[in-house]
């Protein structure tokens, strides 16, 4: 892992940011930086218990999977239940 592979991640959450149709690059940059090939990001609102934002991105999942996982799975996904109470 080099600094300027760890500069072009950090530059692509900044630009994430600014650009949320990137979040799905972004993550999947985190996620091969860390030495993997798929990543999660998933952000919950614990006071009114619900996911804000969930993205999966990297080799192995689409868009679509993405968008599948918002719509439906999240509803089911264990992970969310352990964020929610730790």
């Amino acid at each position: 892992m080099s600094e300027e592979s760890l500069d072009h991640v950090i530059n692509a959450l900044y630009e994430a940011v600014l650009e949320p149709d990137k979040w799905q690059e972004a993550v999947g940059l985190c996620g091969q930086f860390a030495g993997g090939i798929d990543a999660q990001m998933l952000t919950t609102d614990k006071i009114q218990n619900r996911v804000l934002f969930a993205v999966i991105a990297g080799e192995a999942f689409p868009l679509q999977f993405s968008l599948d996982y918002e719509q439906h799975y999240v509803k089911i996904d264990p992970h969310v239940t352990l964020l929610r109470n730790p």
